[in-house]
Order: C-alpha cells, then sequence, then structure tokens
C-alpha cells in the first residue's frame, strides 16, 4: 500500500491510498515493447486518473520522469500517455513546466549521458504540451525560447526542435516569433546546413509575407531562389555530415524540391549541382536521391530526360554497380518509363540519350530500359533506333557492342507493331544472316571466332517470332533464302562447312524450294504454304544444324513426293498416312530434339496445319502426352552400360589381384560365411527362374556344369534367360543409375510438356469438335499419372489442368 503526499504549503496533508493495480500500470507502461500493449497500459493509467484512484499532478509527476528512461520504448509508452492524460484532464501548461523544470533540470552532477537523456525529455515534455494544446498564447514565447536552448545543447536535437517550431509556431504571420528564431537558429547563407536550410524554406512556404528585402538582407541574398542561393541550397544537401540514406528522409529534401519546381527553377538548381556529383563519395548518392524525388512529383517527371546529362547517367551507371544504390538508379529509370508512357517526355530523345551513353545500355546492372521504351514505341521510332543497332552491327566497332546490336535486332523484328512491315522485316533478317550464318558479305565487317559464335543463332531467334499469318510467314522466309542464295553465289561462304551427302541434300531442297514458290505464286494454297514453309526452314538449318537438317529433310522427301503426284488413293484406303499425320510425326520429331529454335518452327508450322489435323494425326500428339516414363528401350541400354562398366572393374581387379591376394585371403573366411548366408535366403522363385534358364543342363545343388560342354545356339539363350532371370531381382540402382533415371525422367517430362504445347494451341483456336472426345479423356488420363507421380511431375500437371480449361 503506497501513501502519496504532495506538500503544498507549511502543512502536510496525507493524499488518498493508491491500489497496487493501478501503480504496476506505471510499470507496464515503461515495459511495453508494443503499440498494442502500450496503448492497453495508458488506458488503464487514464482510467485510474478519471474515476480519482489517482491525482492528476501525481501522474504528471510520474510521466515526466518517466521520460527520461533511456529505453525508447519507455519514453514512447510514457509520451503517449502524458499527452493524452494533458488533453483529458486539462492540465495547465504551469503545472507541467513545474514538473519540467523539478525534475528535468540539467546540472549538478550528472554524466553526459543522463544531461542527453533528461533533455530528450525536456524535448518531449514541450512536445506533449503543444499538441495536447496546452500551451496559451502567453506561453508561446517562454515555450520557443525553451525548445532554442534545448537545440544549442546537443546538435543532434536541432531538427527535431526546428520540427516543432514548424509545425507549431510557423504560418501565423508572427515577426516576433520568427525574429527570436532566427536570432537563435542562424539562416544566413554562410551558415546554412541541411537543418536550417528546413528552416529558411518553412519560413519561406508558410510566412511569406515575412520575406521582405530586410529579411533577404539578413539572409545574405538578394534573390531567395537566385544563383548564390541555388550554390548554397546544393553545398547544403553534398556536404551534409549524414549518410545518403538519412539525407534521402530529411524533410529539408522533399520541399527544396517541391519550391524549385514551383518557381520553375530546378533545371537551373541541376545546373549547378549536377557536375558535382561524383560516385567516389556519397556526392553521386545524393544527387540521384534529387533525381528520385524529381520523379515522384507527378509534375515534375517530364524534368527528368533535361536532369539526366551524360555525366549524371555515367554517376548512375557506376552506383549500379553496388548493391547499396542499385536499386535507386533502377527506380528513377522506371519513373522515366512511366514518364514516357504518360507522354511527358519524348520516347526517341530518351532513347538515344541511353544508347548514346552506352550502346549496351540494357546489358548494364540498371538494364532492360531501352527494351522497355521499345515495347510500346511507334514504327518510326523502332526504325529509327534499328538504324542505330543496324549500323554498328556492320561496322568494325567493338566487337560487345555489335553482339548487343545483333540482339537488339532481334528483339526489334519480334515487336508487334513490327509485323506488317515485311520489307523492313526482311532487311533486318538479311542483316542478321550475314553476320551469322554466312561469312563475307559485302559491307559487314569481319568477325573474330568469338563473336560468330555468339552471333550464331541470331537469325533463328529472329525467325522465332511470330507473323500474322502463312502468307507473311512464307514471304520472309522465301526472301531470306534468296538473299542467302545470292550472297553464297557471290564471295560469301557458309560459317559451318557441308560434307558431300549434306550439301546434295541441300542442293535438292533447292529444287523443291522452287519449285513450290512457282505453285504458290499461282495459288496460295495451305499446302504449298506449309511445305514452302517447311523447306526454307529445314535449308536455313542446314546452316546451323546441318546433321539434324539432313535427316528431317530425308523424312519430309518421300511425303511431298507422294503429296506433288496428288496421290492420294493411298491415304484413303489406308495404306499410306495423310501428308497431315506425316507432318505431325515430323513436328513431334523436331519437338524432341529439345532445341528452342525447332520449337519456333514448329509452332509457327501447326499453327497452320492445326486446322486440317485428322485423328491420326491427333492420336500422334496425345500419344506422346500419355506415354509412360521407361516406355522406351532406355532402360535396357543403362542395364548394359552398367554390366559393361562392371566388367571392368573385374578386369582392373584381376590386372591388380597379385597386390591384393594376401588381404583376400585374410578376408575369404567372413565372405564365405556371407555368401553360405545369402544362399539359405535366396529366394526359391529365382531358383526355378535360374534353373529354367538352364534348361537341361542343370545339374544337381551338389554338382557343377562343364560350361564347355554346352553347344553354342544353347549358351545364347543360356544368356538370354539369364538376363531376364536376374533382371527380375528388382535391379537396384546405384548412385549414377539412380541420376540417369532421373534424368530421363525429367527429359520425358518436358518433352511432353513441349508436345502439350501443341495440343493447347489447337485446343484454343476453334478446334474439331469430332476431336474432343478423344482429347479430353487422354488428358484426364495423364493427368491422374502425373497427380500419383508426385511433386516431381508438377509443372505436367500444371500445363495439362490448362490444357483441359481450354
Amino acid at each position: 500500500m503506497v501513501i502519496l503526499e504532495e506538500q503544498t504549503s507549511d502543512a502536510e496533508h496525507v493524499e488518498p491510498v493508491v491500489k497496487k493495480a493501478t501503480l504496476d500500470q506505471f510499470w507496464k507502461l515503461g515495459q511495453a515493447r508494443n503499440e498494442k500493449n502500450r496503448l492497453e497500459s495508458a488506458s488503464k493509467v487514464l482510467q485510474a486518473v478519471a474515476k480519482s484512484e489517482v491525482e492528476a499532478v501525481y501522474t504528471v509527476t510520474r510521466l515526466v520522469k518517466g521520460l527520461a528512461g533511456s529505453s525508447n520504448n519507455a519514453r514512447q509508452g510514457y509520451f503517449v500517455c502524458l499527452t493524452e492524460l494533458l488533453r483529458q484532464a486539462e492540465v495547465e501548461y504551469k503545472t507541467v513546466a513545474k514538473q519540467v523544470q523539478a525534475n528535468l533540470k540539467i546540472g549538478g552532477t550528472l554524466t553526459k549521458g543522463e544531461e542527453a537523456d533528461f533533455l530528450v525529455a525536456q524535448l518531449l515534455a514541450y512536445s506533449a504540451m503543444l499538441r495536447a494544446g496546452v500551451v496559451q498564447e502567453e506561453n508561446r514565447e517562454e515555450v520557443v525560447r525553451e525548445l532554442l536552448e534545448i537545440s544549442g545543447a546537443r546538435r543532434y536535437l536541432l531538427l527535431p526542435v526546428i520540427k516543432l517550431l514548424v509545425e507549431h509556431f510557423l504560418g501565423k504571420g508572427d515577426s516576433d516569433i520568427v525574429s527570436i528564431i532566427t536570432s537563435n537558429i542562424s539562416v544566413k547563407i554562410a551558415d546554412l546546413n541541411i537543418d536550417s536550410l528546413y528552416l529558411l524554406l518553412s519560413i519561406h512556404k508558410l510566412d511569406q509575407s515575412l520575406i521582405t528585402e530586410e529579411f533577404l538582407e539578413e539572409v545574405g541574398v538578394k534573390k531567395l531562389f537566385g544563383k548564390k542561393a541555388l550554390e548554397a541550397f546544393s553545398s547544403c544537401l553534398l556536404t551534409a555530415s549524414l549518410p545518403p540514406g538519412v539525407v534521402a528522409e530529411h524533410p529539408t529534401l522533399p520541399i527544396l524540391i517541391n519550391i524549385l519546381v514551383e518557381k520553375e527553377v530546378m533545371l537551373k538548381f541541376w545546373q549547378v549541382m549536377g557536375p558535382e556529383m561524383t560516385a567516389a563519395n556519397s556526392k553521386g548518392v545524393v544527387g540521384w536521391t534529387v533525381l528520385r524525388e524529381v520523379g515522384r512529383l507527378a509534375g515534375a517527371v517530364g524534368m527528368l530526360p533535361d536532369m539526366l546529362t551524360r555525366h549524371s547517367l555515367s554517376v548512375g551507371v557506376q552506383l549500379a554497380s553496388r548493391q547499396a544504390s542499385v536499386g535507386m538508379v533502377k527506380e528513377v529509370l522506371t519513373m522515366v518509363v512511366a514518364g514516357v508512357e504518360m507522354e511527358k517526355m519524348d520516347r526517341l530523345g530518351m532513347i538515344k540519350r541511353l544508347i548514346d551513353m552506352d550502346l549496351c545500355w540494357d546489358k548494364l546492372p540498371v538494364g532492360g530500359t531501352v527494351s522497355q521504351l521499345l515495347m510500346k514505341a511507334d514504327m518510326e521510332t523502332v526504325k529509327e533506333v534499328a538504324k542505330v543497332y543496324m549500323t554498328n552491327l556492320k561496322g568494325e566497332g567493338k566487337m560487345v557492342e555489335r553482339v548487343h546490336s545483333a540482339s537488339m535486332l532481334v528483339k526489334l523484328v519480334g515487336l508487334s507493331v513490327m509485323q506488317g512491315e515485311l520489307e523492313w522485316r526482311g532487311e533486318m533478317l538479311e542483316a542478321l544472316a550475314s553476320v551469322s550464318v554466312v561469312g563475307g558479305v559485302l559491307g559487314v565487317g569481319v568477325l573474330n571466332s568469338s563473336g560468330r559464335d555468339q552471333m550464331k543463332d541470331v537469325l533463328f531467334r529472329a525467325l522465332d517470332s511470330r507473323n500474322k499469318n502463312l502468307e507473311d510467314s512464307v514471304a520472309l522466309l522465301v526472301g531470306l533464302v534468296k538473299y542467302i542464295r545470292e550472297q553464297l553465289n557471290k564471295a560469301a561462304t557458309r560459317v559451318k562447312a557441308l560434307d558431300d551427302e549434306q550439301d546434295a541434300v541441300a542442293k535438292k531442297a533447292l529444287g523443291v524450294i522452287d519449285k513450290l514458290e512457282k505453285k504458290w505464286g499461282k495459288g496460295k494454297g495451305k499446302e504449298v504454304g506449309v511445305f514452302l514453309f517447311l523447306y526454307c526452314q529445314m535449308w536455313l538449318q542446314m546452316f546451323s544444324q546441318p546433321d539434324l537438317a539432313t535427316e528431317v529433310l530425308g523424312e519430309l522427301a518421300p511425303v511431298y513426293d507422294r503429296w506433288s503426284k496428288g496421290d492420294k488413293k493411298g491415304s484413303e484406303t489406308g495404306e499410306e498416312p495423310a501428308w497431315v499425320e506425316v507432318v505431325t510425326e515430323i513436328l513431334i520429331s523436331l519437338l524432341a530434339q529439345n532445341n528452342h529454335l525447332l520449337r519456333g518452327v514448329v509452332g509457327a508450322v501447326f499453327s497452320v496445319v492445326g486446322r486440317e489435323m485428322t485423328a491420326p494425326a491427333m492420336d500422334s500428339l496425345l500419344a506422346v502426352v500419355k506415354q509412360k516414363d521407361g516406355e522406351d528401350e532406355g532402360e535396357d541400354d543403362e542395364d548394359d552400360e552398367e554390366i559393361d562398366e562392371e566388367d571392368d572393374d573385374d578386369e582392373g581387379q584381376e590386372e591388380n589381384g597379385n597386390d591384393k591376394e594376401s588381404s583376400e585371403e585374410e578376408d575369404s573366411s567372413d565372405d564365405d560365411e556371407g555368401e553360405e548366408e545369402e544362399e539359405k535366403n535366396v529366394e526359391p522363385a529365382l531358383l526355378t527362374k535360374l534353373s529354367g534358364a538352364l534348361g537341361d543342363h542343370a545339374a544337381d545343388s551338389e554338382s557343377d556344369i562343364d560350361m564347355d560342354e554346352v553347344p553354342d545356339e544353347d549358351m545364347a539363350k543360356l544368356d538370354e534367360k539369364l538376363a531376364e532371370a536376374f533382371k527380375a531381382l528388382g535391379g537396384r540402382k546405384d548412385g549414377l543409375g539412380k541420376k540417369k533415371a532421373a534424368l530421363s525422367s525429367l527429359a520425358s517430362m518436358h518433352f511432353k510438356l513441349r508436345v502439350l504445347e501443341l495440343v493447347e494451341l489447337y485446343l484454343t483456336h476453334s478446334p474439331n469438335p469430332a476431336h474432343l472426345p478423344t482429347i479430353v479423356p487422354a488428358l484426364l488420363e495423364s493427368l491422374d499419372k502425373a497427380v500419383r507421380s508426385g511433386s516431381a511431375q508438377e509443372p505436367l500437371v500444371k500445363r495439362l489442368v490448362s490444357a483441359l480449361a481450354k
């Protein structure tokens, strides 16, 4: 039980008894670690005051003392409670000020740490009084002077004091208060720092009527936003003795940028600040922080292109190579892209500014800005940018820039806005062909082996882009084939030489292309277009993958021959498959290669022939989807490889046997015992299979077989049956075997995923209703198997669900 006493006169009197539960709330208030507990304890203290369980004066005293604690959590709790107590209990300013003077007085034997805690407590107490509204007009000057005294005691308390002064004393036109403040906190140009700059800018914003000639004379400038002032403002930011992250959160930054934008002097300010940036110290980060602040203002984002000078971009590139600042640089560039989309800045001008800085801008850590700007560019902008990349691609410049130019041209060819520009796209494809599949083209700079290797597939990546229809695809391919043939007839050469057989196949394919082109020119039939498309694609593949292209052209030739002769009788009687069925089988064989470029070929062809799909052709696709892992002959091959490896190990052991005879003899007895135990545990079913394998030559259990007496024919049969018998053991696999099995399963799943893409493509584009009763059950069956196979088949499950949703 606690008895409270307060000496109000010479006589003493006893205060009411305070319950221990109520006093415990003060302790809980100081120990609260989160907002919920803090508010709960503060509420109970306030309720106790409201019920007169504890007097307001005593509570104020406890809370004021608590503000001097060294724990931030305790300070927060006491500050919240004190502010609300002053608001609810209507405690007068003098009462609180008296407690502050009595309990938070600086001096005596206090250490520096204790003095700092007391100063912070004083600041919090006055802040609570101001926010609670207990400071009356007659007390304002006194509070200002007390706050100014606190700000002078410790440098780090200056900004919190200025914030309080700005919040509660500016904006009222009180020149006397402003004079008192500026006489203690200098706002002269020569004395400005990042904190006092905030005070000066706040006076300008909230009490603009006080910015007289006399005030400017005291500041030391003729114009508050003239050249001299702007230089001082820039210096305040760049030379601030604070980490860049703290500068970014400082209240000076947003108010400065807002005023500079309003006064239309932002670009003049940047002309002063921009050249001072460097990545060698924090000035570069501060400069890009200013750019970010400008970009956050909707009305100012259009200024960014003019502020992103070559020097600014150079500093940004250096900052982007650091983990701490790359995010900020990317954020500014994202604002640039957004500004372009809002039509507040010129798209082409911004792109040229970036690639003039570095042609390989998108390869830098800041990456992707140019590509983002090109995504929604119009045709003229794309063509202008393409000229820059084309010039570099064909020139004799740095190899890294030529390689990057090729990659960017690939992206430009695939833009949807350029789909109808067939002539322009053809020129781009020809340029890419001149640096990837043929060499020695007139007007194209020589490539070294590294550059040639990096650009070997750029043509096929460009061909991977979709076209509006079959006619456009054929037109581009035929034009490209003609261009390459012309170059080969001149001084150009193939990058990858062909052998005699491959050369013969390529020439034959050209003959077919010529015939098909004539037919295509007459009628533009779909079948003609499909065969022309396939032959052109495979002829081009002869420059990249001659072995694969030769094989595919070999499979395609008889299909074309039957079709060209108009032999439909065989397909009608079931003797020969329809052309679309054979084409489907060829597409499946191409997908089995797991080649991204060939997948583009398959997708382009199937988008045309999909409408002609027959039931057998669809069954070929579904057979792949329903196929179980391990249905092929790969397991037998793996078993044979494992047996060969074991034989090799045995031979090695025999060669080194003389060195290990003694150790083997010592362990022979243990091995014999183990073997006897294993013999006892052999399953009867296995013995039956082994006896069946030996057949008539089986001996009883107590005698051996003389293998020399067994005829060769029986020995061959014996080997086969023994293999079957031992395979029945379950085939325990070692680590290598398990790894091969896992890789095989993964490859099988990806093959199914690639074929499922075709099925989805078919279902998306008006499928034949007659095929749906076959497709849906097959997909459901495959989904059931995939789900039962576990998490390893999760990608397949998702794709099957997507296909069924069509």
